[in-house]
């Protein structure tokens, strides 16, 4: 077992970082930067659902841009998503979801994975690995 570590992470150009306003180091230019960073790199390439952005299964090239896998996000962000609609008062309004079918999927759906934060170590000083060459960072990634 082989673990390649290095830090990967290029500085974005001064085009990338005029048309996506960065630095965010305001919410205005975070907002704004950050919608157009989502749309120009995920929904105008059609993975126009967070679902689509996390798991990339659209287009001939499956899987190659997929933004994360955390298995407790559809969890997190759709209680989240919830609460800012009913906060909102829109729960009523009616919406169009886009759910991807699967063939030969299990008759029963599996559990849910824990939400306990008790489950969970905050120890970033552990690696397992088990690839032959494994990119892994130190810190925050530069997304651009």
């Amino acid at each position: 077992m082989v673990c390649n570590m290095q830090k990967t992470g290029k500085g974005a150009s001064n085009e990338t970082k005029t048309k996506f306003l960065i630095p965010w180091n305001t919410k205005e230019r975070a907002i704004t930067g950050g919608g157009i960073f989502i749309g120009d790199s995920y929904i105008n390439q059609g993975q126009n659902t967070i679902y689509l952005q996390k798991f990339d299964v659209t287009g001939d090239t499956l899987f190659w841009h997929q933004y994360m896998t955390n298995v407790l996000a559809p969890y997190s962000e759709s209680k989240s998503i919830y609460n800012g609609y009913k906060n909102s008062n829109l729960l009523d309004i009616k919406r169009e979801f886009i759910i991807p079918i699967y063939n030969n999927m299990p008759e029963i759906p599996t559990q849910s994975p824990s939400i306990e934060p008790s489950n969970f170590i905050d120890d970033d000083k552990k690696l397992q690995c088990t690839g032959t060459y494994v990119n892994v960072r130190t810190g925050p990634r530069n997304f651009l």
